[in-house]
């Protein structure tokens, strides 16, 4: 930033001429005097006028153009008709607030009215065309503005006032006195005079001398080298009454704000706009991961020699899904000249890549607002971590010690380690059943795997197969979990112990139920068992058969407690069906089996059952003539035919019957009782075996019909016993 300046202005005003605004510029001598400063170790150079004023009789705005150039200085002078308004009164051009140099309340002719000049020290470069805005004045009367270019912006003059005339000023020769040496003098008259030069006696190294700007105005610049007097000569005069004053007041100190930001180290400057990216600066977070933050503070320093005000939104950033603002600045706070605030941004990558941010900074240096500069960050592709192991099986009986790797899908950043955890997948493993090296896994800078040793122990206790399940969990900051985080291990047992079944064979009668097949346990090791022992049975058909004869085990489980001794049974039961049918016995099988990997089927493992039926056998029924088969129908004769049963006599059996043959209903009679019956109809009927009787007899009689006929027979069958 360009330091601001500070310099005086001085009024000539007639006391006889009414007062007229629009008029006002024709009888004025403007005399103001101007030091300002750059930086002292460069050289002074020539003041130039840039042949460029403009004046409206008006509030304004007022329209005006900076000429492109170097150490350009923007002057503006303000007449207005009110009083009290120096407090208040302001000036901008170009968005930039201009500094109040001098104001005056106390001109002759116009009573109590205000006269203010403001200036703004400006940028090298290209023109710049703006208006120039007024405001806190509540009449104004005219603006005038002026532009130069190679003004010494070492040094800014003062404000003392020196009184150069009163009433009517004839002379033509006018002393200057500078109270302090060095710096430049700029001298601009603004007159009605149609020929106008000047120049400057004394003690003074003319840059340019006086000539001739736009219509009535004469510039000049100077350096001044030391506190001595110094005579301007004008070739004019005022025909009317003028007070007016000028400064001569050097050296004074810039109350301009400097706003500067540097790294944390304070020893680098970030400069305005600055896209170097580095760990000097503090602009470069580097490799964080997603996940990881990283932090950088940051110095913001006034080196200016006036107060800074930040804006109200005094720190910002571009990025705010990667970054983060933890120690703020003040928001419309100030900072004294020579005053320093921290700040601090937090770099916190979402996701992979190149994240880029810029930081602004708002206040209200001139010329760096805002004030910018930018960071950069990088989240590199995380290596992601797999589990394997040199064998998923060991055994007991071999100690078998077992690699465990941890493999990173690229080499890793710093050491990287993972927690590996075992847990029972299978059966019951417990501390007793392996050694573990450690329970970290740590893989190397740069490299992309690391080990640790699984050993299988030797113990004294039946476990049957066991499988250890490893885990890793809790990855280091510089890698992920892959997809493979767990390996099994299957743990072959060296003890084991027996199960047989107690007998080869079983009877049971069919009224019985249900028959019990028991299982004996044995050769438990010194160590007892740490698992149940289970003990299966299924059941094969022989010559009994599921489900009519017996109902059928299949996989019947039951175990033996890890409690159990040598010599304990299991019984399984298996129910009997107990039916009517009249058999002869039977039988099926049952085997023993065991689920567990380490028992030991022993003699017998199968056994038979045999069925004996319960059931009385039927009796056997047949049927014979006796005594005479051939009757004839007038002798009064009768056919018996008995009814024998064999075997069980002990209940009534009924026996039922039919007659067939030649002969007709008409031809015999049956006799019936309580024990026989005969329906002529169907020609059927039933007989009855008595209790305790192994026959019954059915009598059929022949009938005379009168009727000459052939022979004829009669055919009694057994139709149901």
């Amino acid at each position: 930033m360009i330091p601001q300046v500070q310099f005086l202005f001085s009024f000539f005003m007639s006391r006889n001429k009414p007062i007229v605004p629009i008029k006002l510029y024709k009888i004025f001598i403007i005399i103001f005097l101007l030091c300002a400063v750059l930086h002292s170790h460069l050289s002074y150079g020539q003041v130039v006028y840039d042949n460029n004023s403009v004046t409206v009789e008006t509030a304004g705005p007022l329209s005006f153009t900076v000429p492109a150039g170097t150490d350009r200085l923007l002057v503006v002078y303000v007449g207005a008709f009110s009083t009290g308004d120096s407090g208040t009164a302001a000036a901008t051009f170009n968005g930039q607030s201009m500094g109040k140099a001098i104001t005056s309340e106390d001109f002759f002719a116009i009573s109590h009215a205000t006269s203010i000049i403001f200036y703004l020290a400006l940028d090298d470069g290209a023109a710049i065309t703006s208006n120039v805005t007024i405001s806190g004045i509540n009449s104004v009367g005219f603006i005038g503005a002026n532009s130069y270019t190679g003004v010494d912006q070492t040094t800014p003059l003062g404000n003392t006032a020196q009184d150069i005339g009163d009433n009517n000023v004839t002379a033509t020769s006018h002393t200057l006195s500078p109270t302090t040496s060095s710096g430049d003098l700029l001298v601009h008259f603004f007159t009605t005079a149609s020929a106008i030069n000047a120049s400057l006696g004394g003690e003074a190294t003319a840059f340019s001398g006086f000539s001739l700007g736009p219509p009535n105005q004469i510039v000049g610049g100077y350096k001044i080298a030391t506190a001595v007097s110094h005579n301007l000569t004008t070739n004019f005069e005022s025909a009317f009454g003028v007070w007016a004053h000028v400064a001569a007041e050097f050296n004074q100190v810039s109350t301009a704000p400097e706003l500067d930001v540097r790294n944390n180290a304070d020893n680098a400057d970030i400069t305005d706009g600055s896209t170097t990216i580095n760990t000097t600066l503090g602009t470069d977070f580097g490799t964080v991961l997603v996940g990881n933050t990283s932090s950088s503070t940051f110095r913001a320093e006034n080196n200016g020699t006036g107060t800074l005000t930040f804006g109200t939104d005094a720190l910002a950033i571009s990025n705010t899904t990667d970054y983060s603002i933890t120690t703020d600045l003040t928001n419309s706070g100030t900072m004294a000249a020579s005053g320093v605030e921290a700040f601090t941004i937090q770099f916190n990558p979402q996701s992979l890549g190149t994240k880029m941010c810029t930081v602004t900074i708002r206040s209200d240096d001139a010329d760096e607002d805002p004030y910018t500069f930018q960071l950069q960050g990088l989240s590199p592709q995380i290596p992601t971590i797999n589990l394997s192991v040199s064998t998923n099986s060991g055994a007991e009986a071999a100690t078998t010690a077992i690699t465990v790797t941890a493999t990173a899908s690229s080499t890793v950043t710093g050491n990287q380690t993972v927690d590996v955890g075992v847990s029972q997948q299978a059966g019951t493993i417990t501390a007793g059943d392996y050694t573990l090296s450690n329970t970290t896994i740590t893989i190397p800078d740069g490299q992309t795997t690391g080990t640790v040793t699984f050993t299988v122990a030797d113990d004294n206790v039946f476990e049957g197969v066991e499988t250890a399940r490893l885990t890793i969990s809790n990855p280091s900051s510089g890698v992920t979990l892959g997809s493979t985080t767990t390996q099994d291990i299957a743990i072959t047992d060296n003890e084991t112990v027996t199960l047989a079944l107690d007998a080869s064979t079983y009877s049971v009668n069919e009224g019985d139920g249900t028959v019990s097949v028991d299982v004996v346990i044995s050769n438990i090791p010194t160590g007892n068992m740490e698992v149940a022992i289970p003990a299966v049975i299924n059941t094969s058909n022989g010559t009994a058969t599921a489900p009519d004869d017996y109902t059928a085990l299949v996989n019947s489980t039951q175990s033996f407690p890890t409690t159990a001794s040598n010599s304990d049974k299991l019984t399984f039961s298996i129910t009997i069906d107990d039916d009517s049918d009249i058999e002869s016995s039977e039988n099926f099988t049952a085997a023993l089996t065991s689920t567990l990997t380490g028992v030991t089927i022993g003699s017998p493992s199968t056994t038979t059952v045999t069925i004996t039926d319960n059931d009385i056998p039927l009796p056997t029924v047949t049927i014979a003539i006796e005594g005479t088969t051939t009757v004839t129908e007038d002798s009064g004769g009768t056919i018996t035919y008995r009814f024998t049963r064999t075997g069980d006599t002990t209940t009534n059996l009924d026996v039922n019957y039919s007659i067939g043959g030649t002969t007709q209903n008409e031809d015999f009679t049956v006799t019936t009782d309580a024990n026989t019956t005969y329906i002529p109809g169907t020609r059927t009927g039933t007989i009855t075996i008595l209790a305790g009787n192994a026959f019954a007899d059915l009598v059929i009689t022949p009938l005379d019909e009168d009727l000459i006929e052939a022979a004829e027979t009669v055919v009694v069958k057994i139709e149901n016993p």
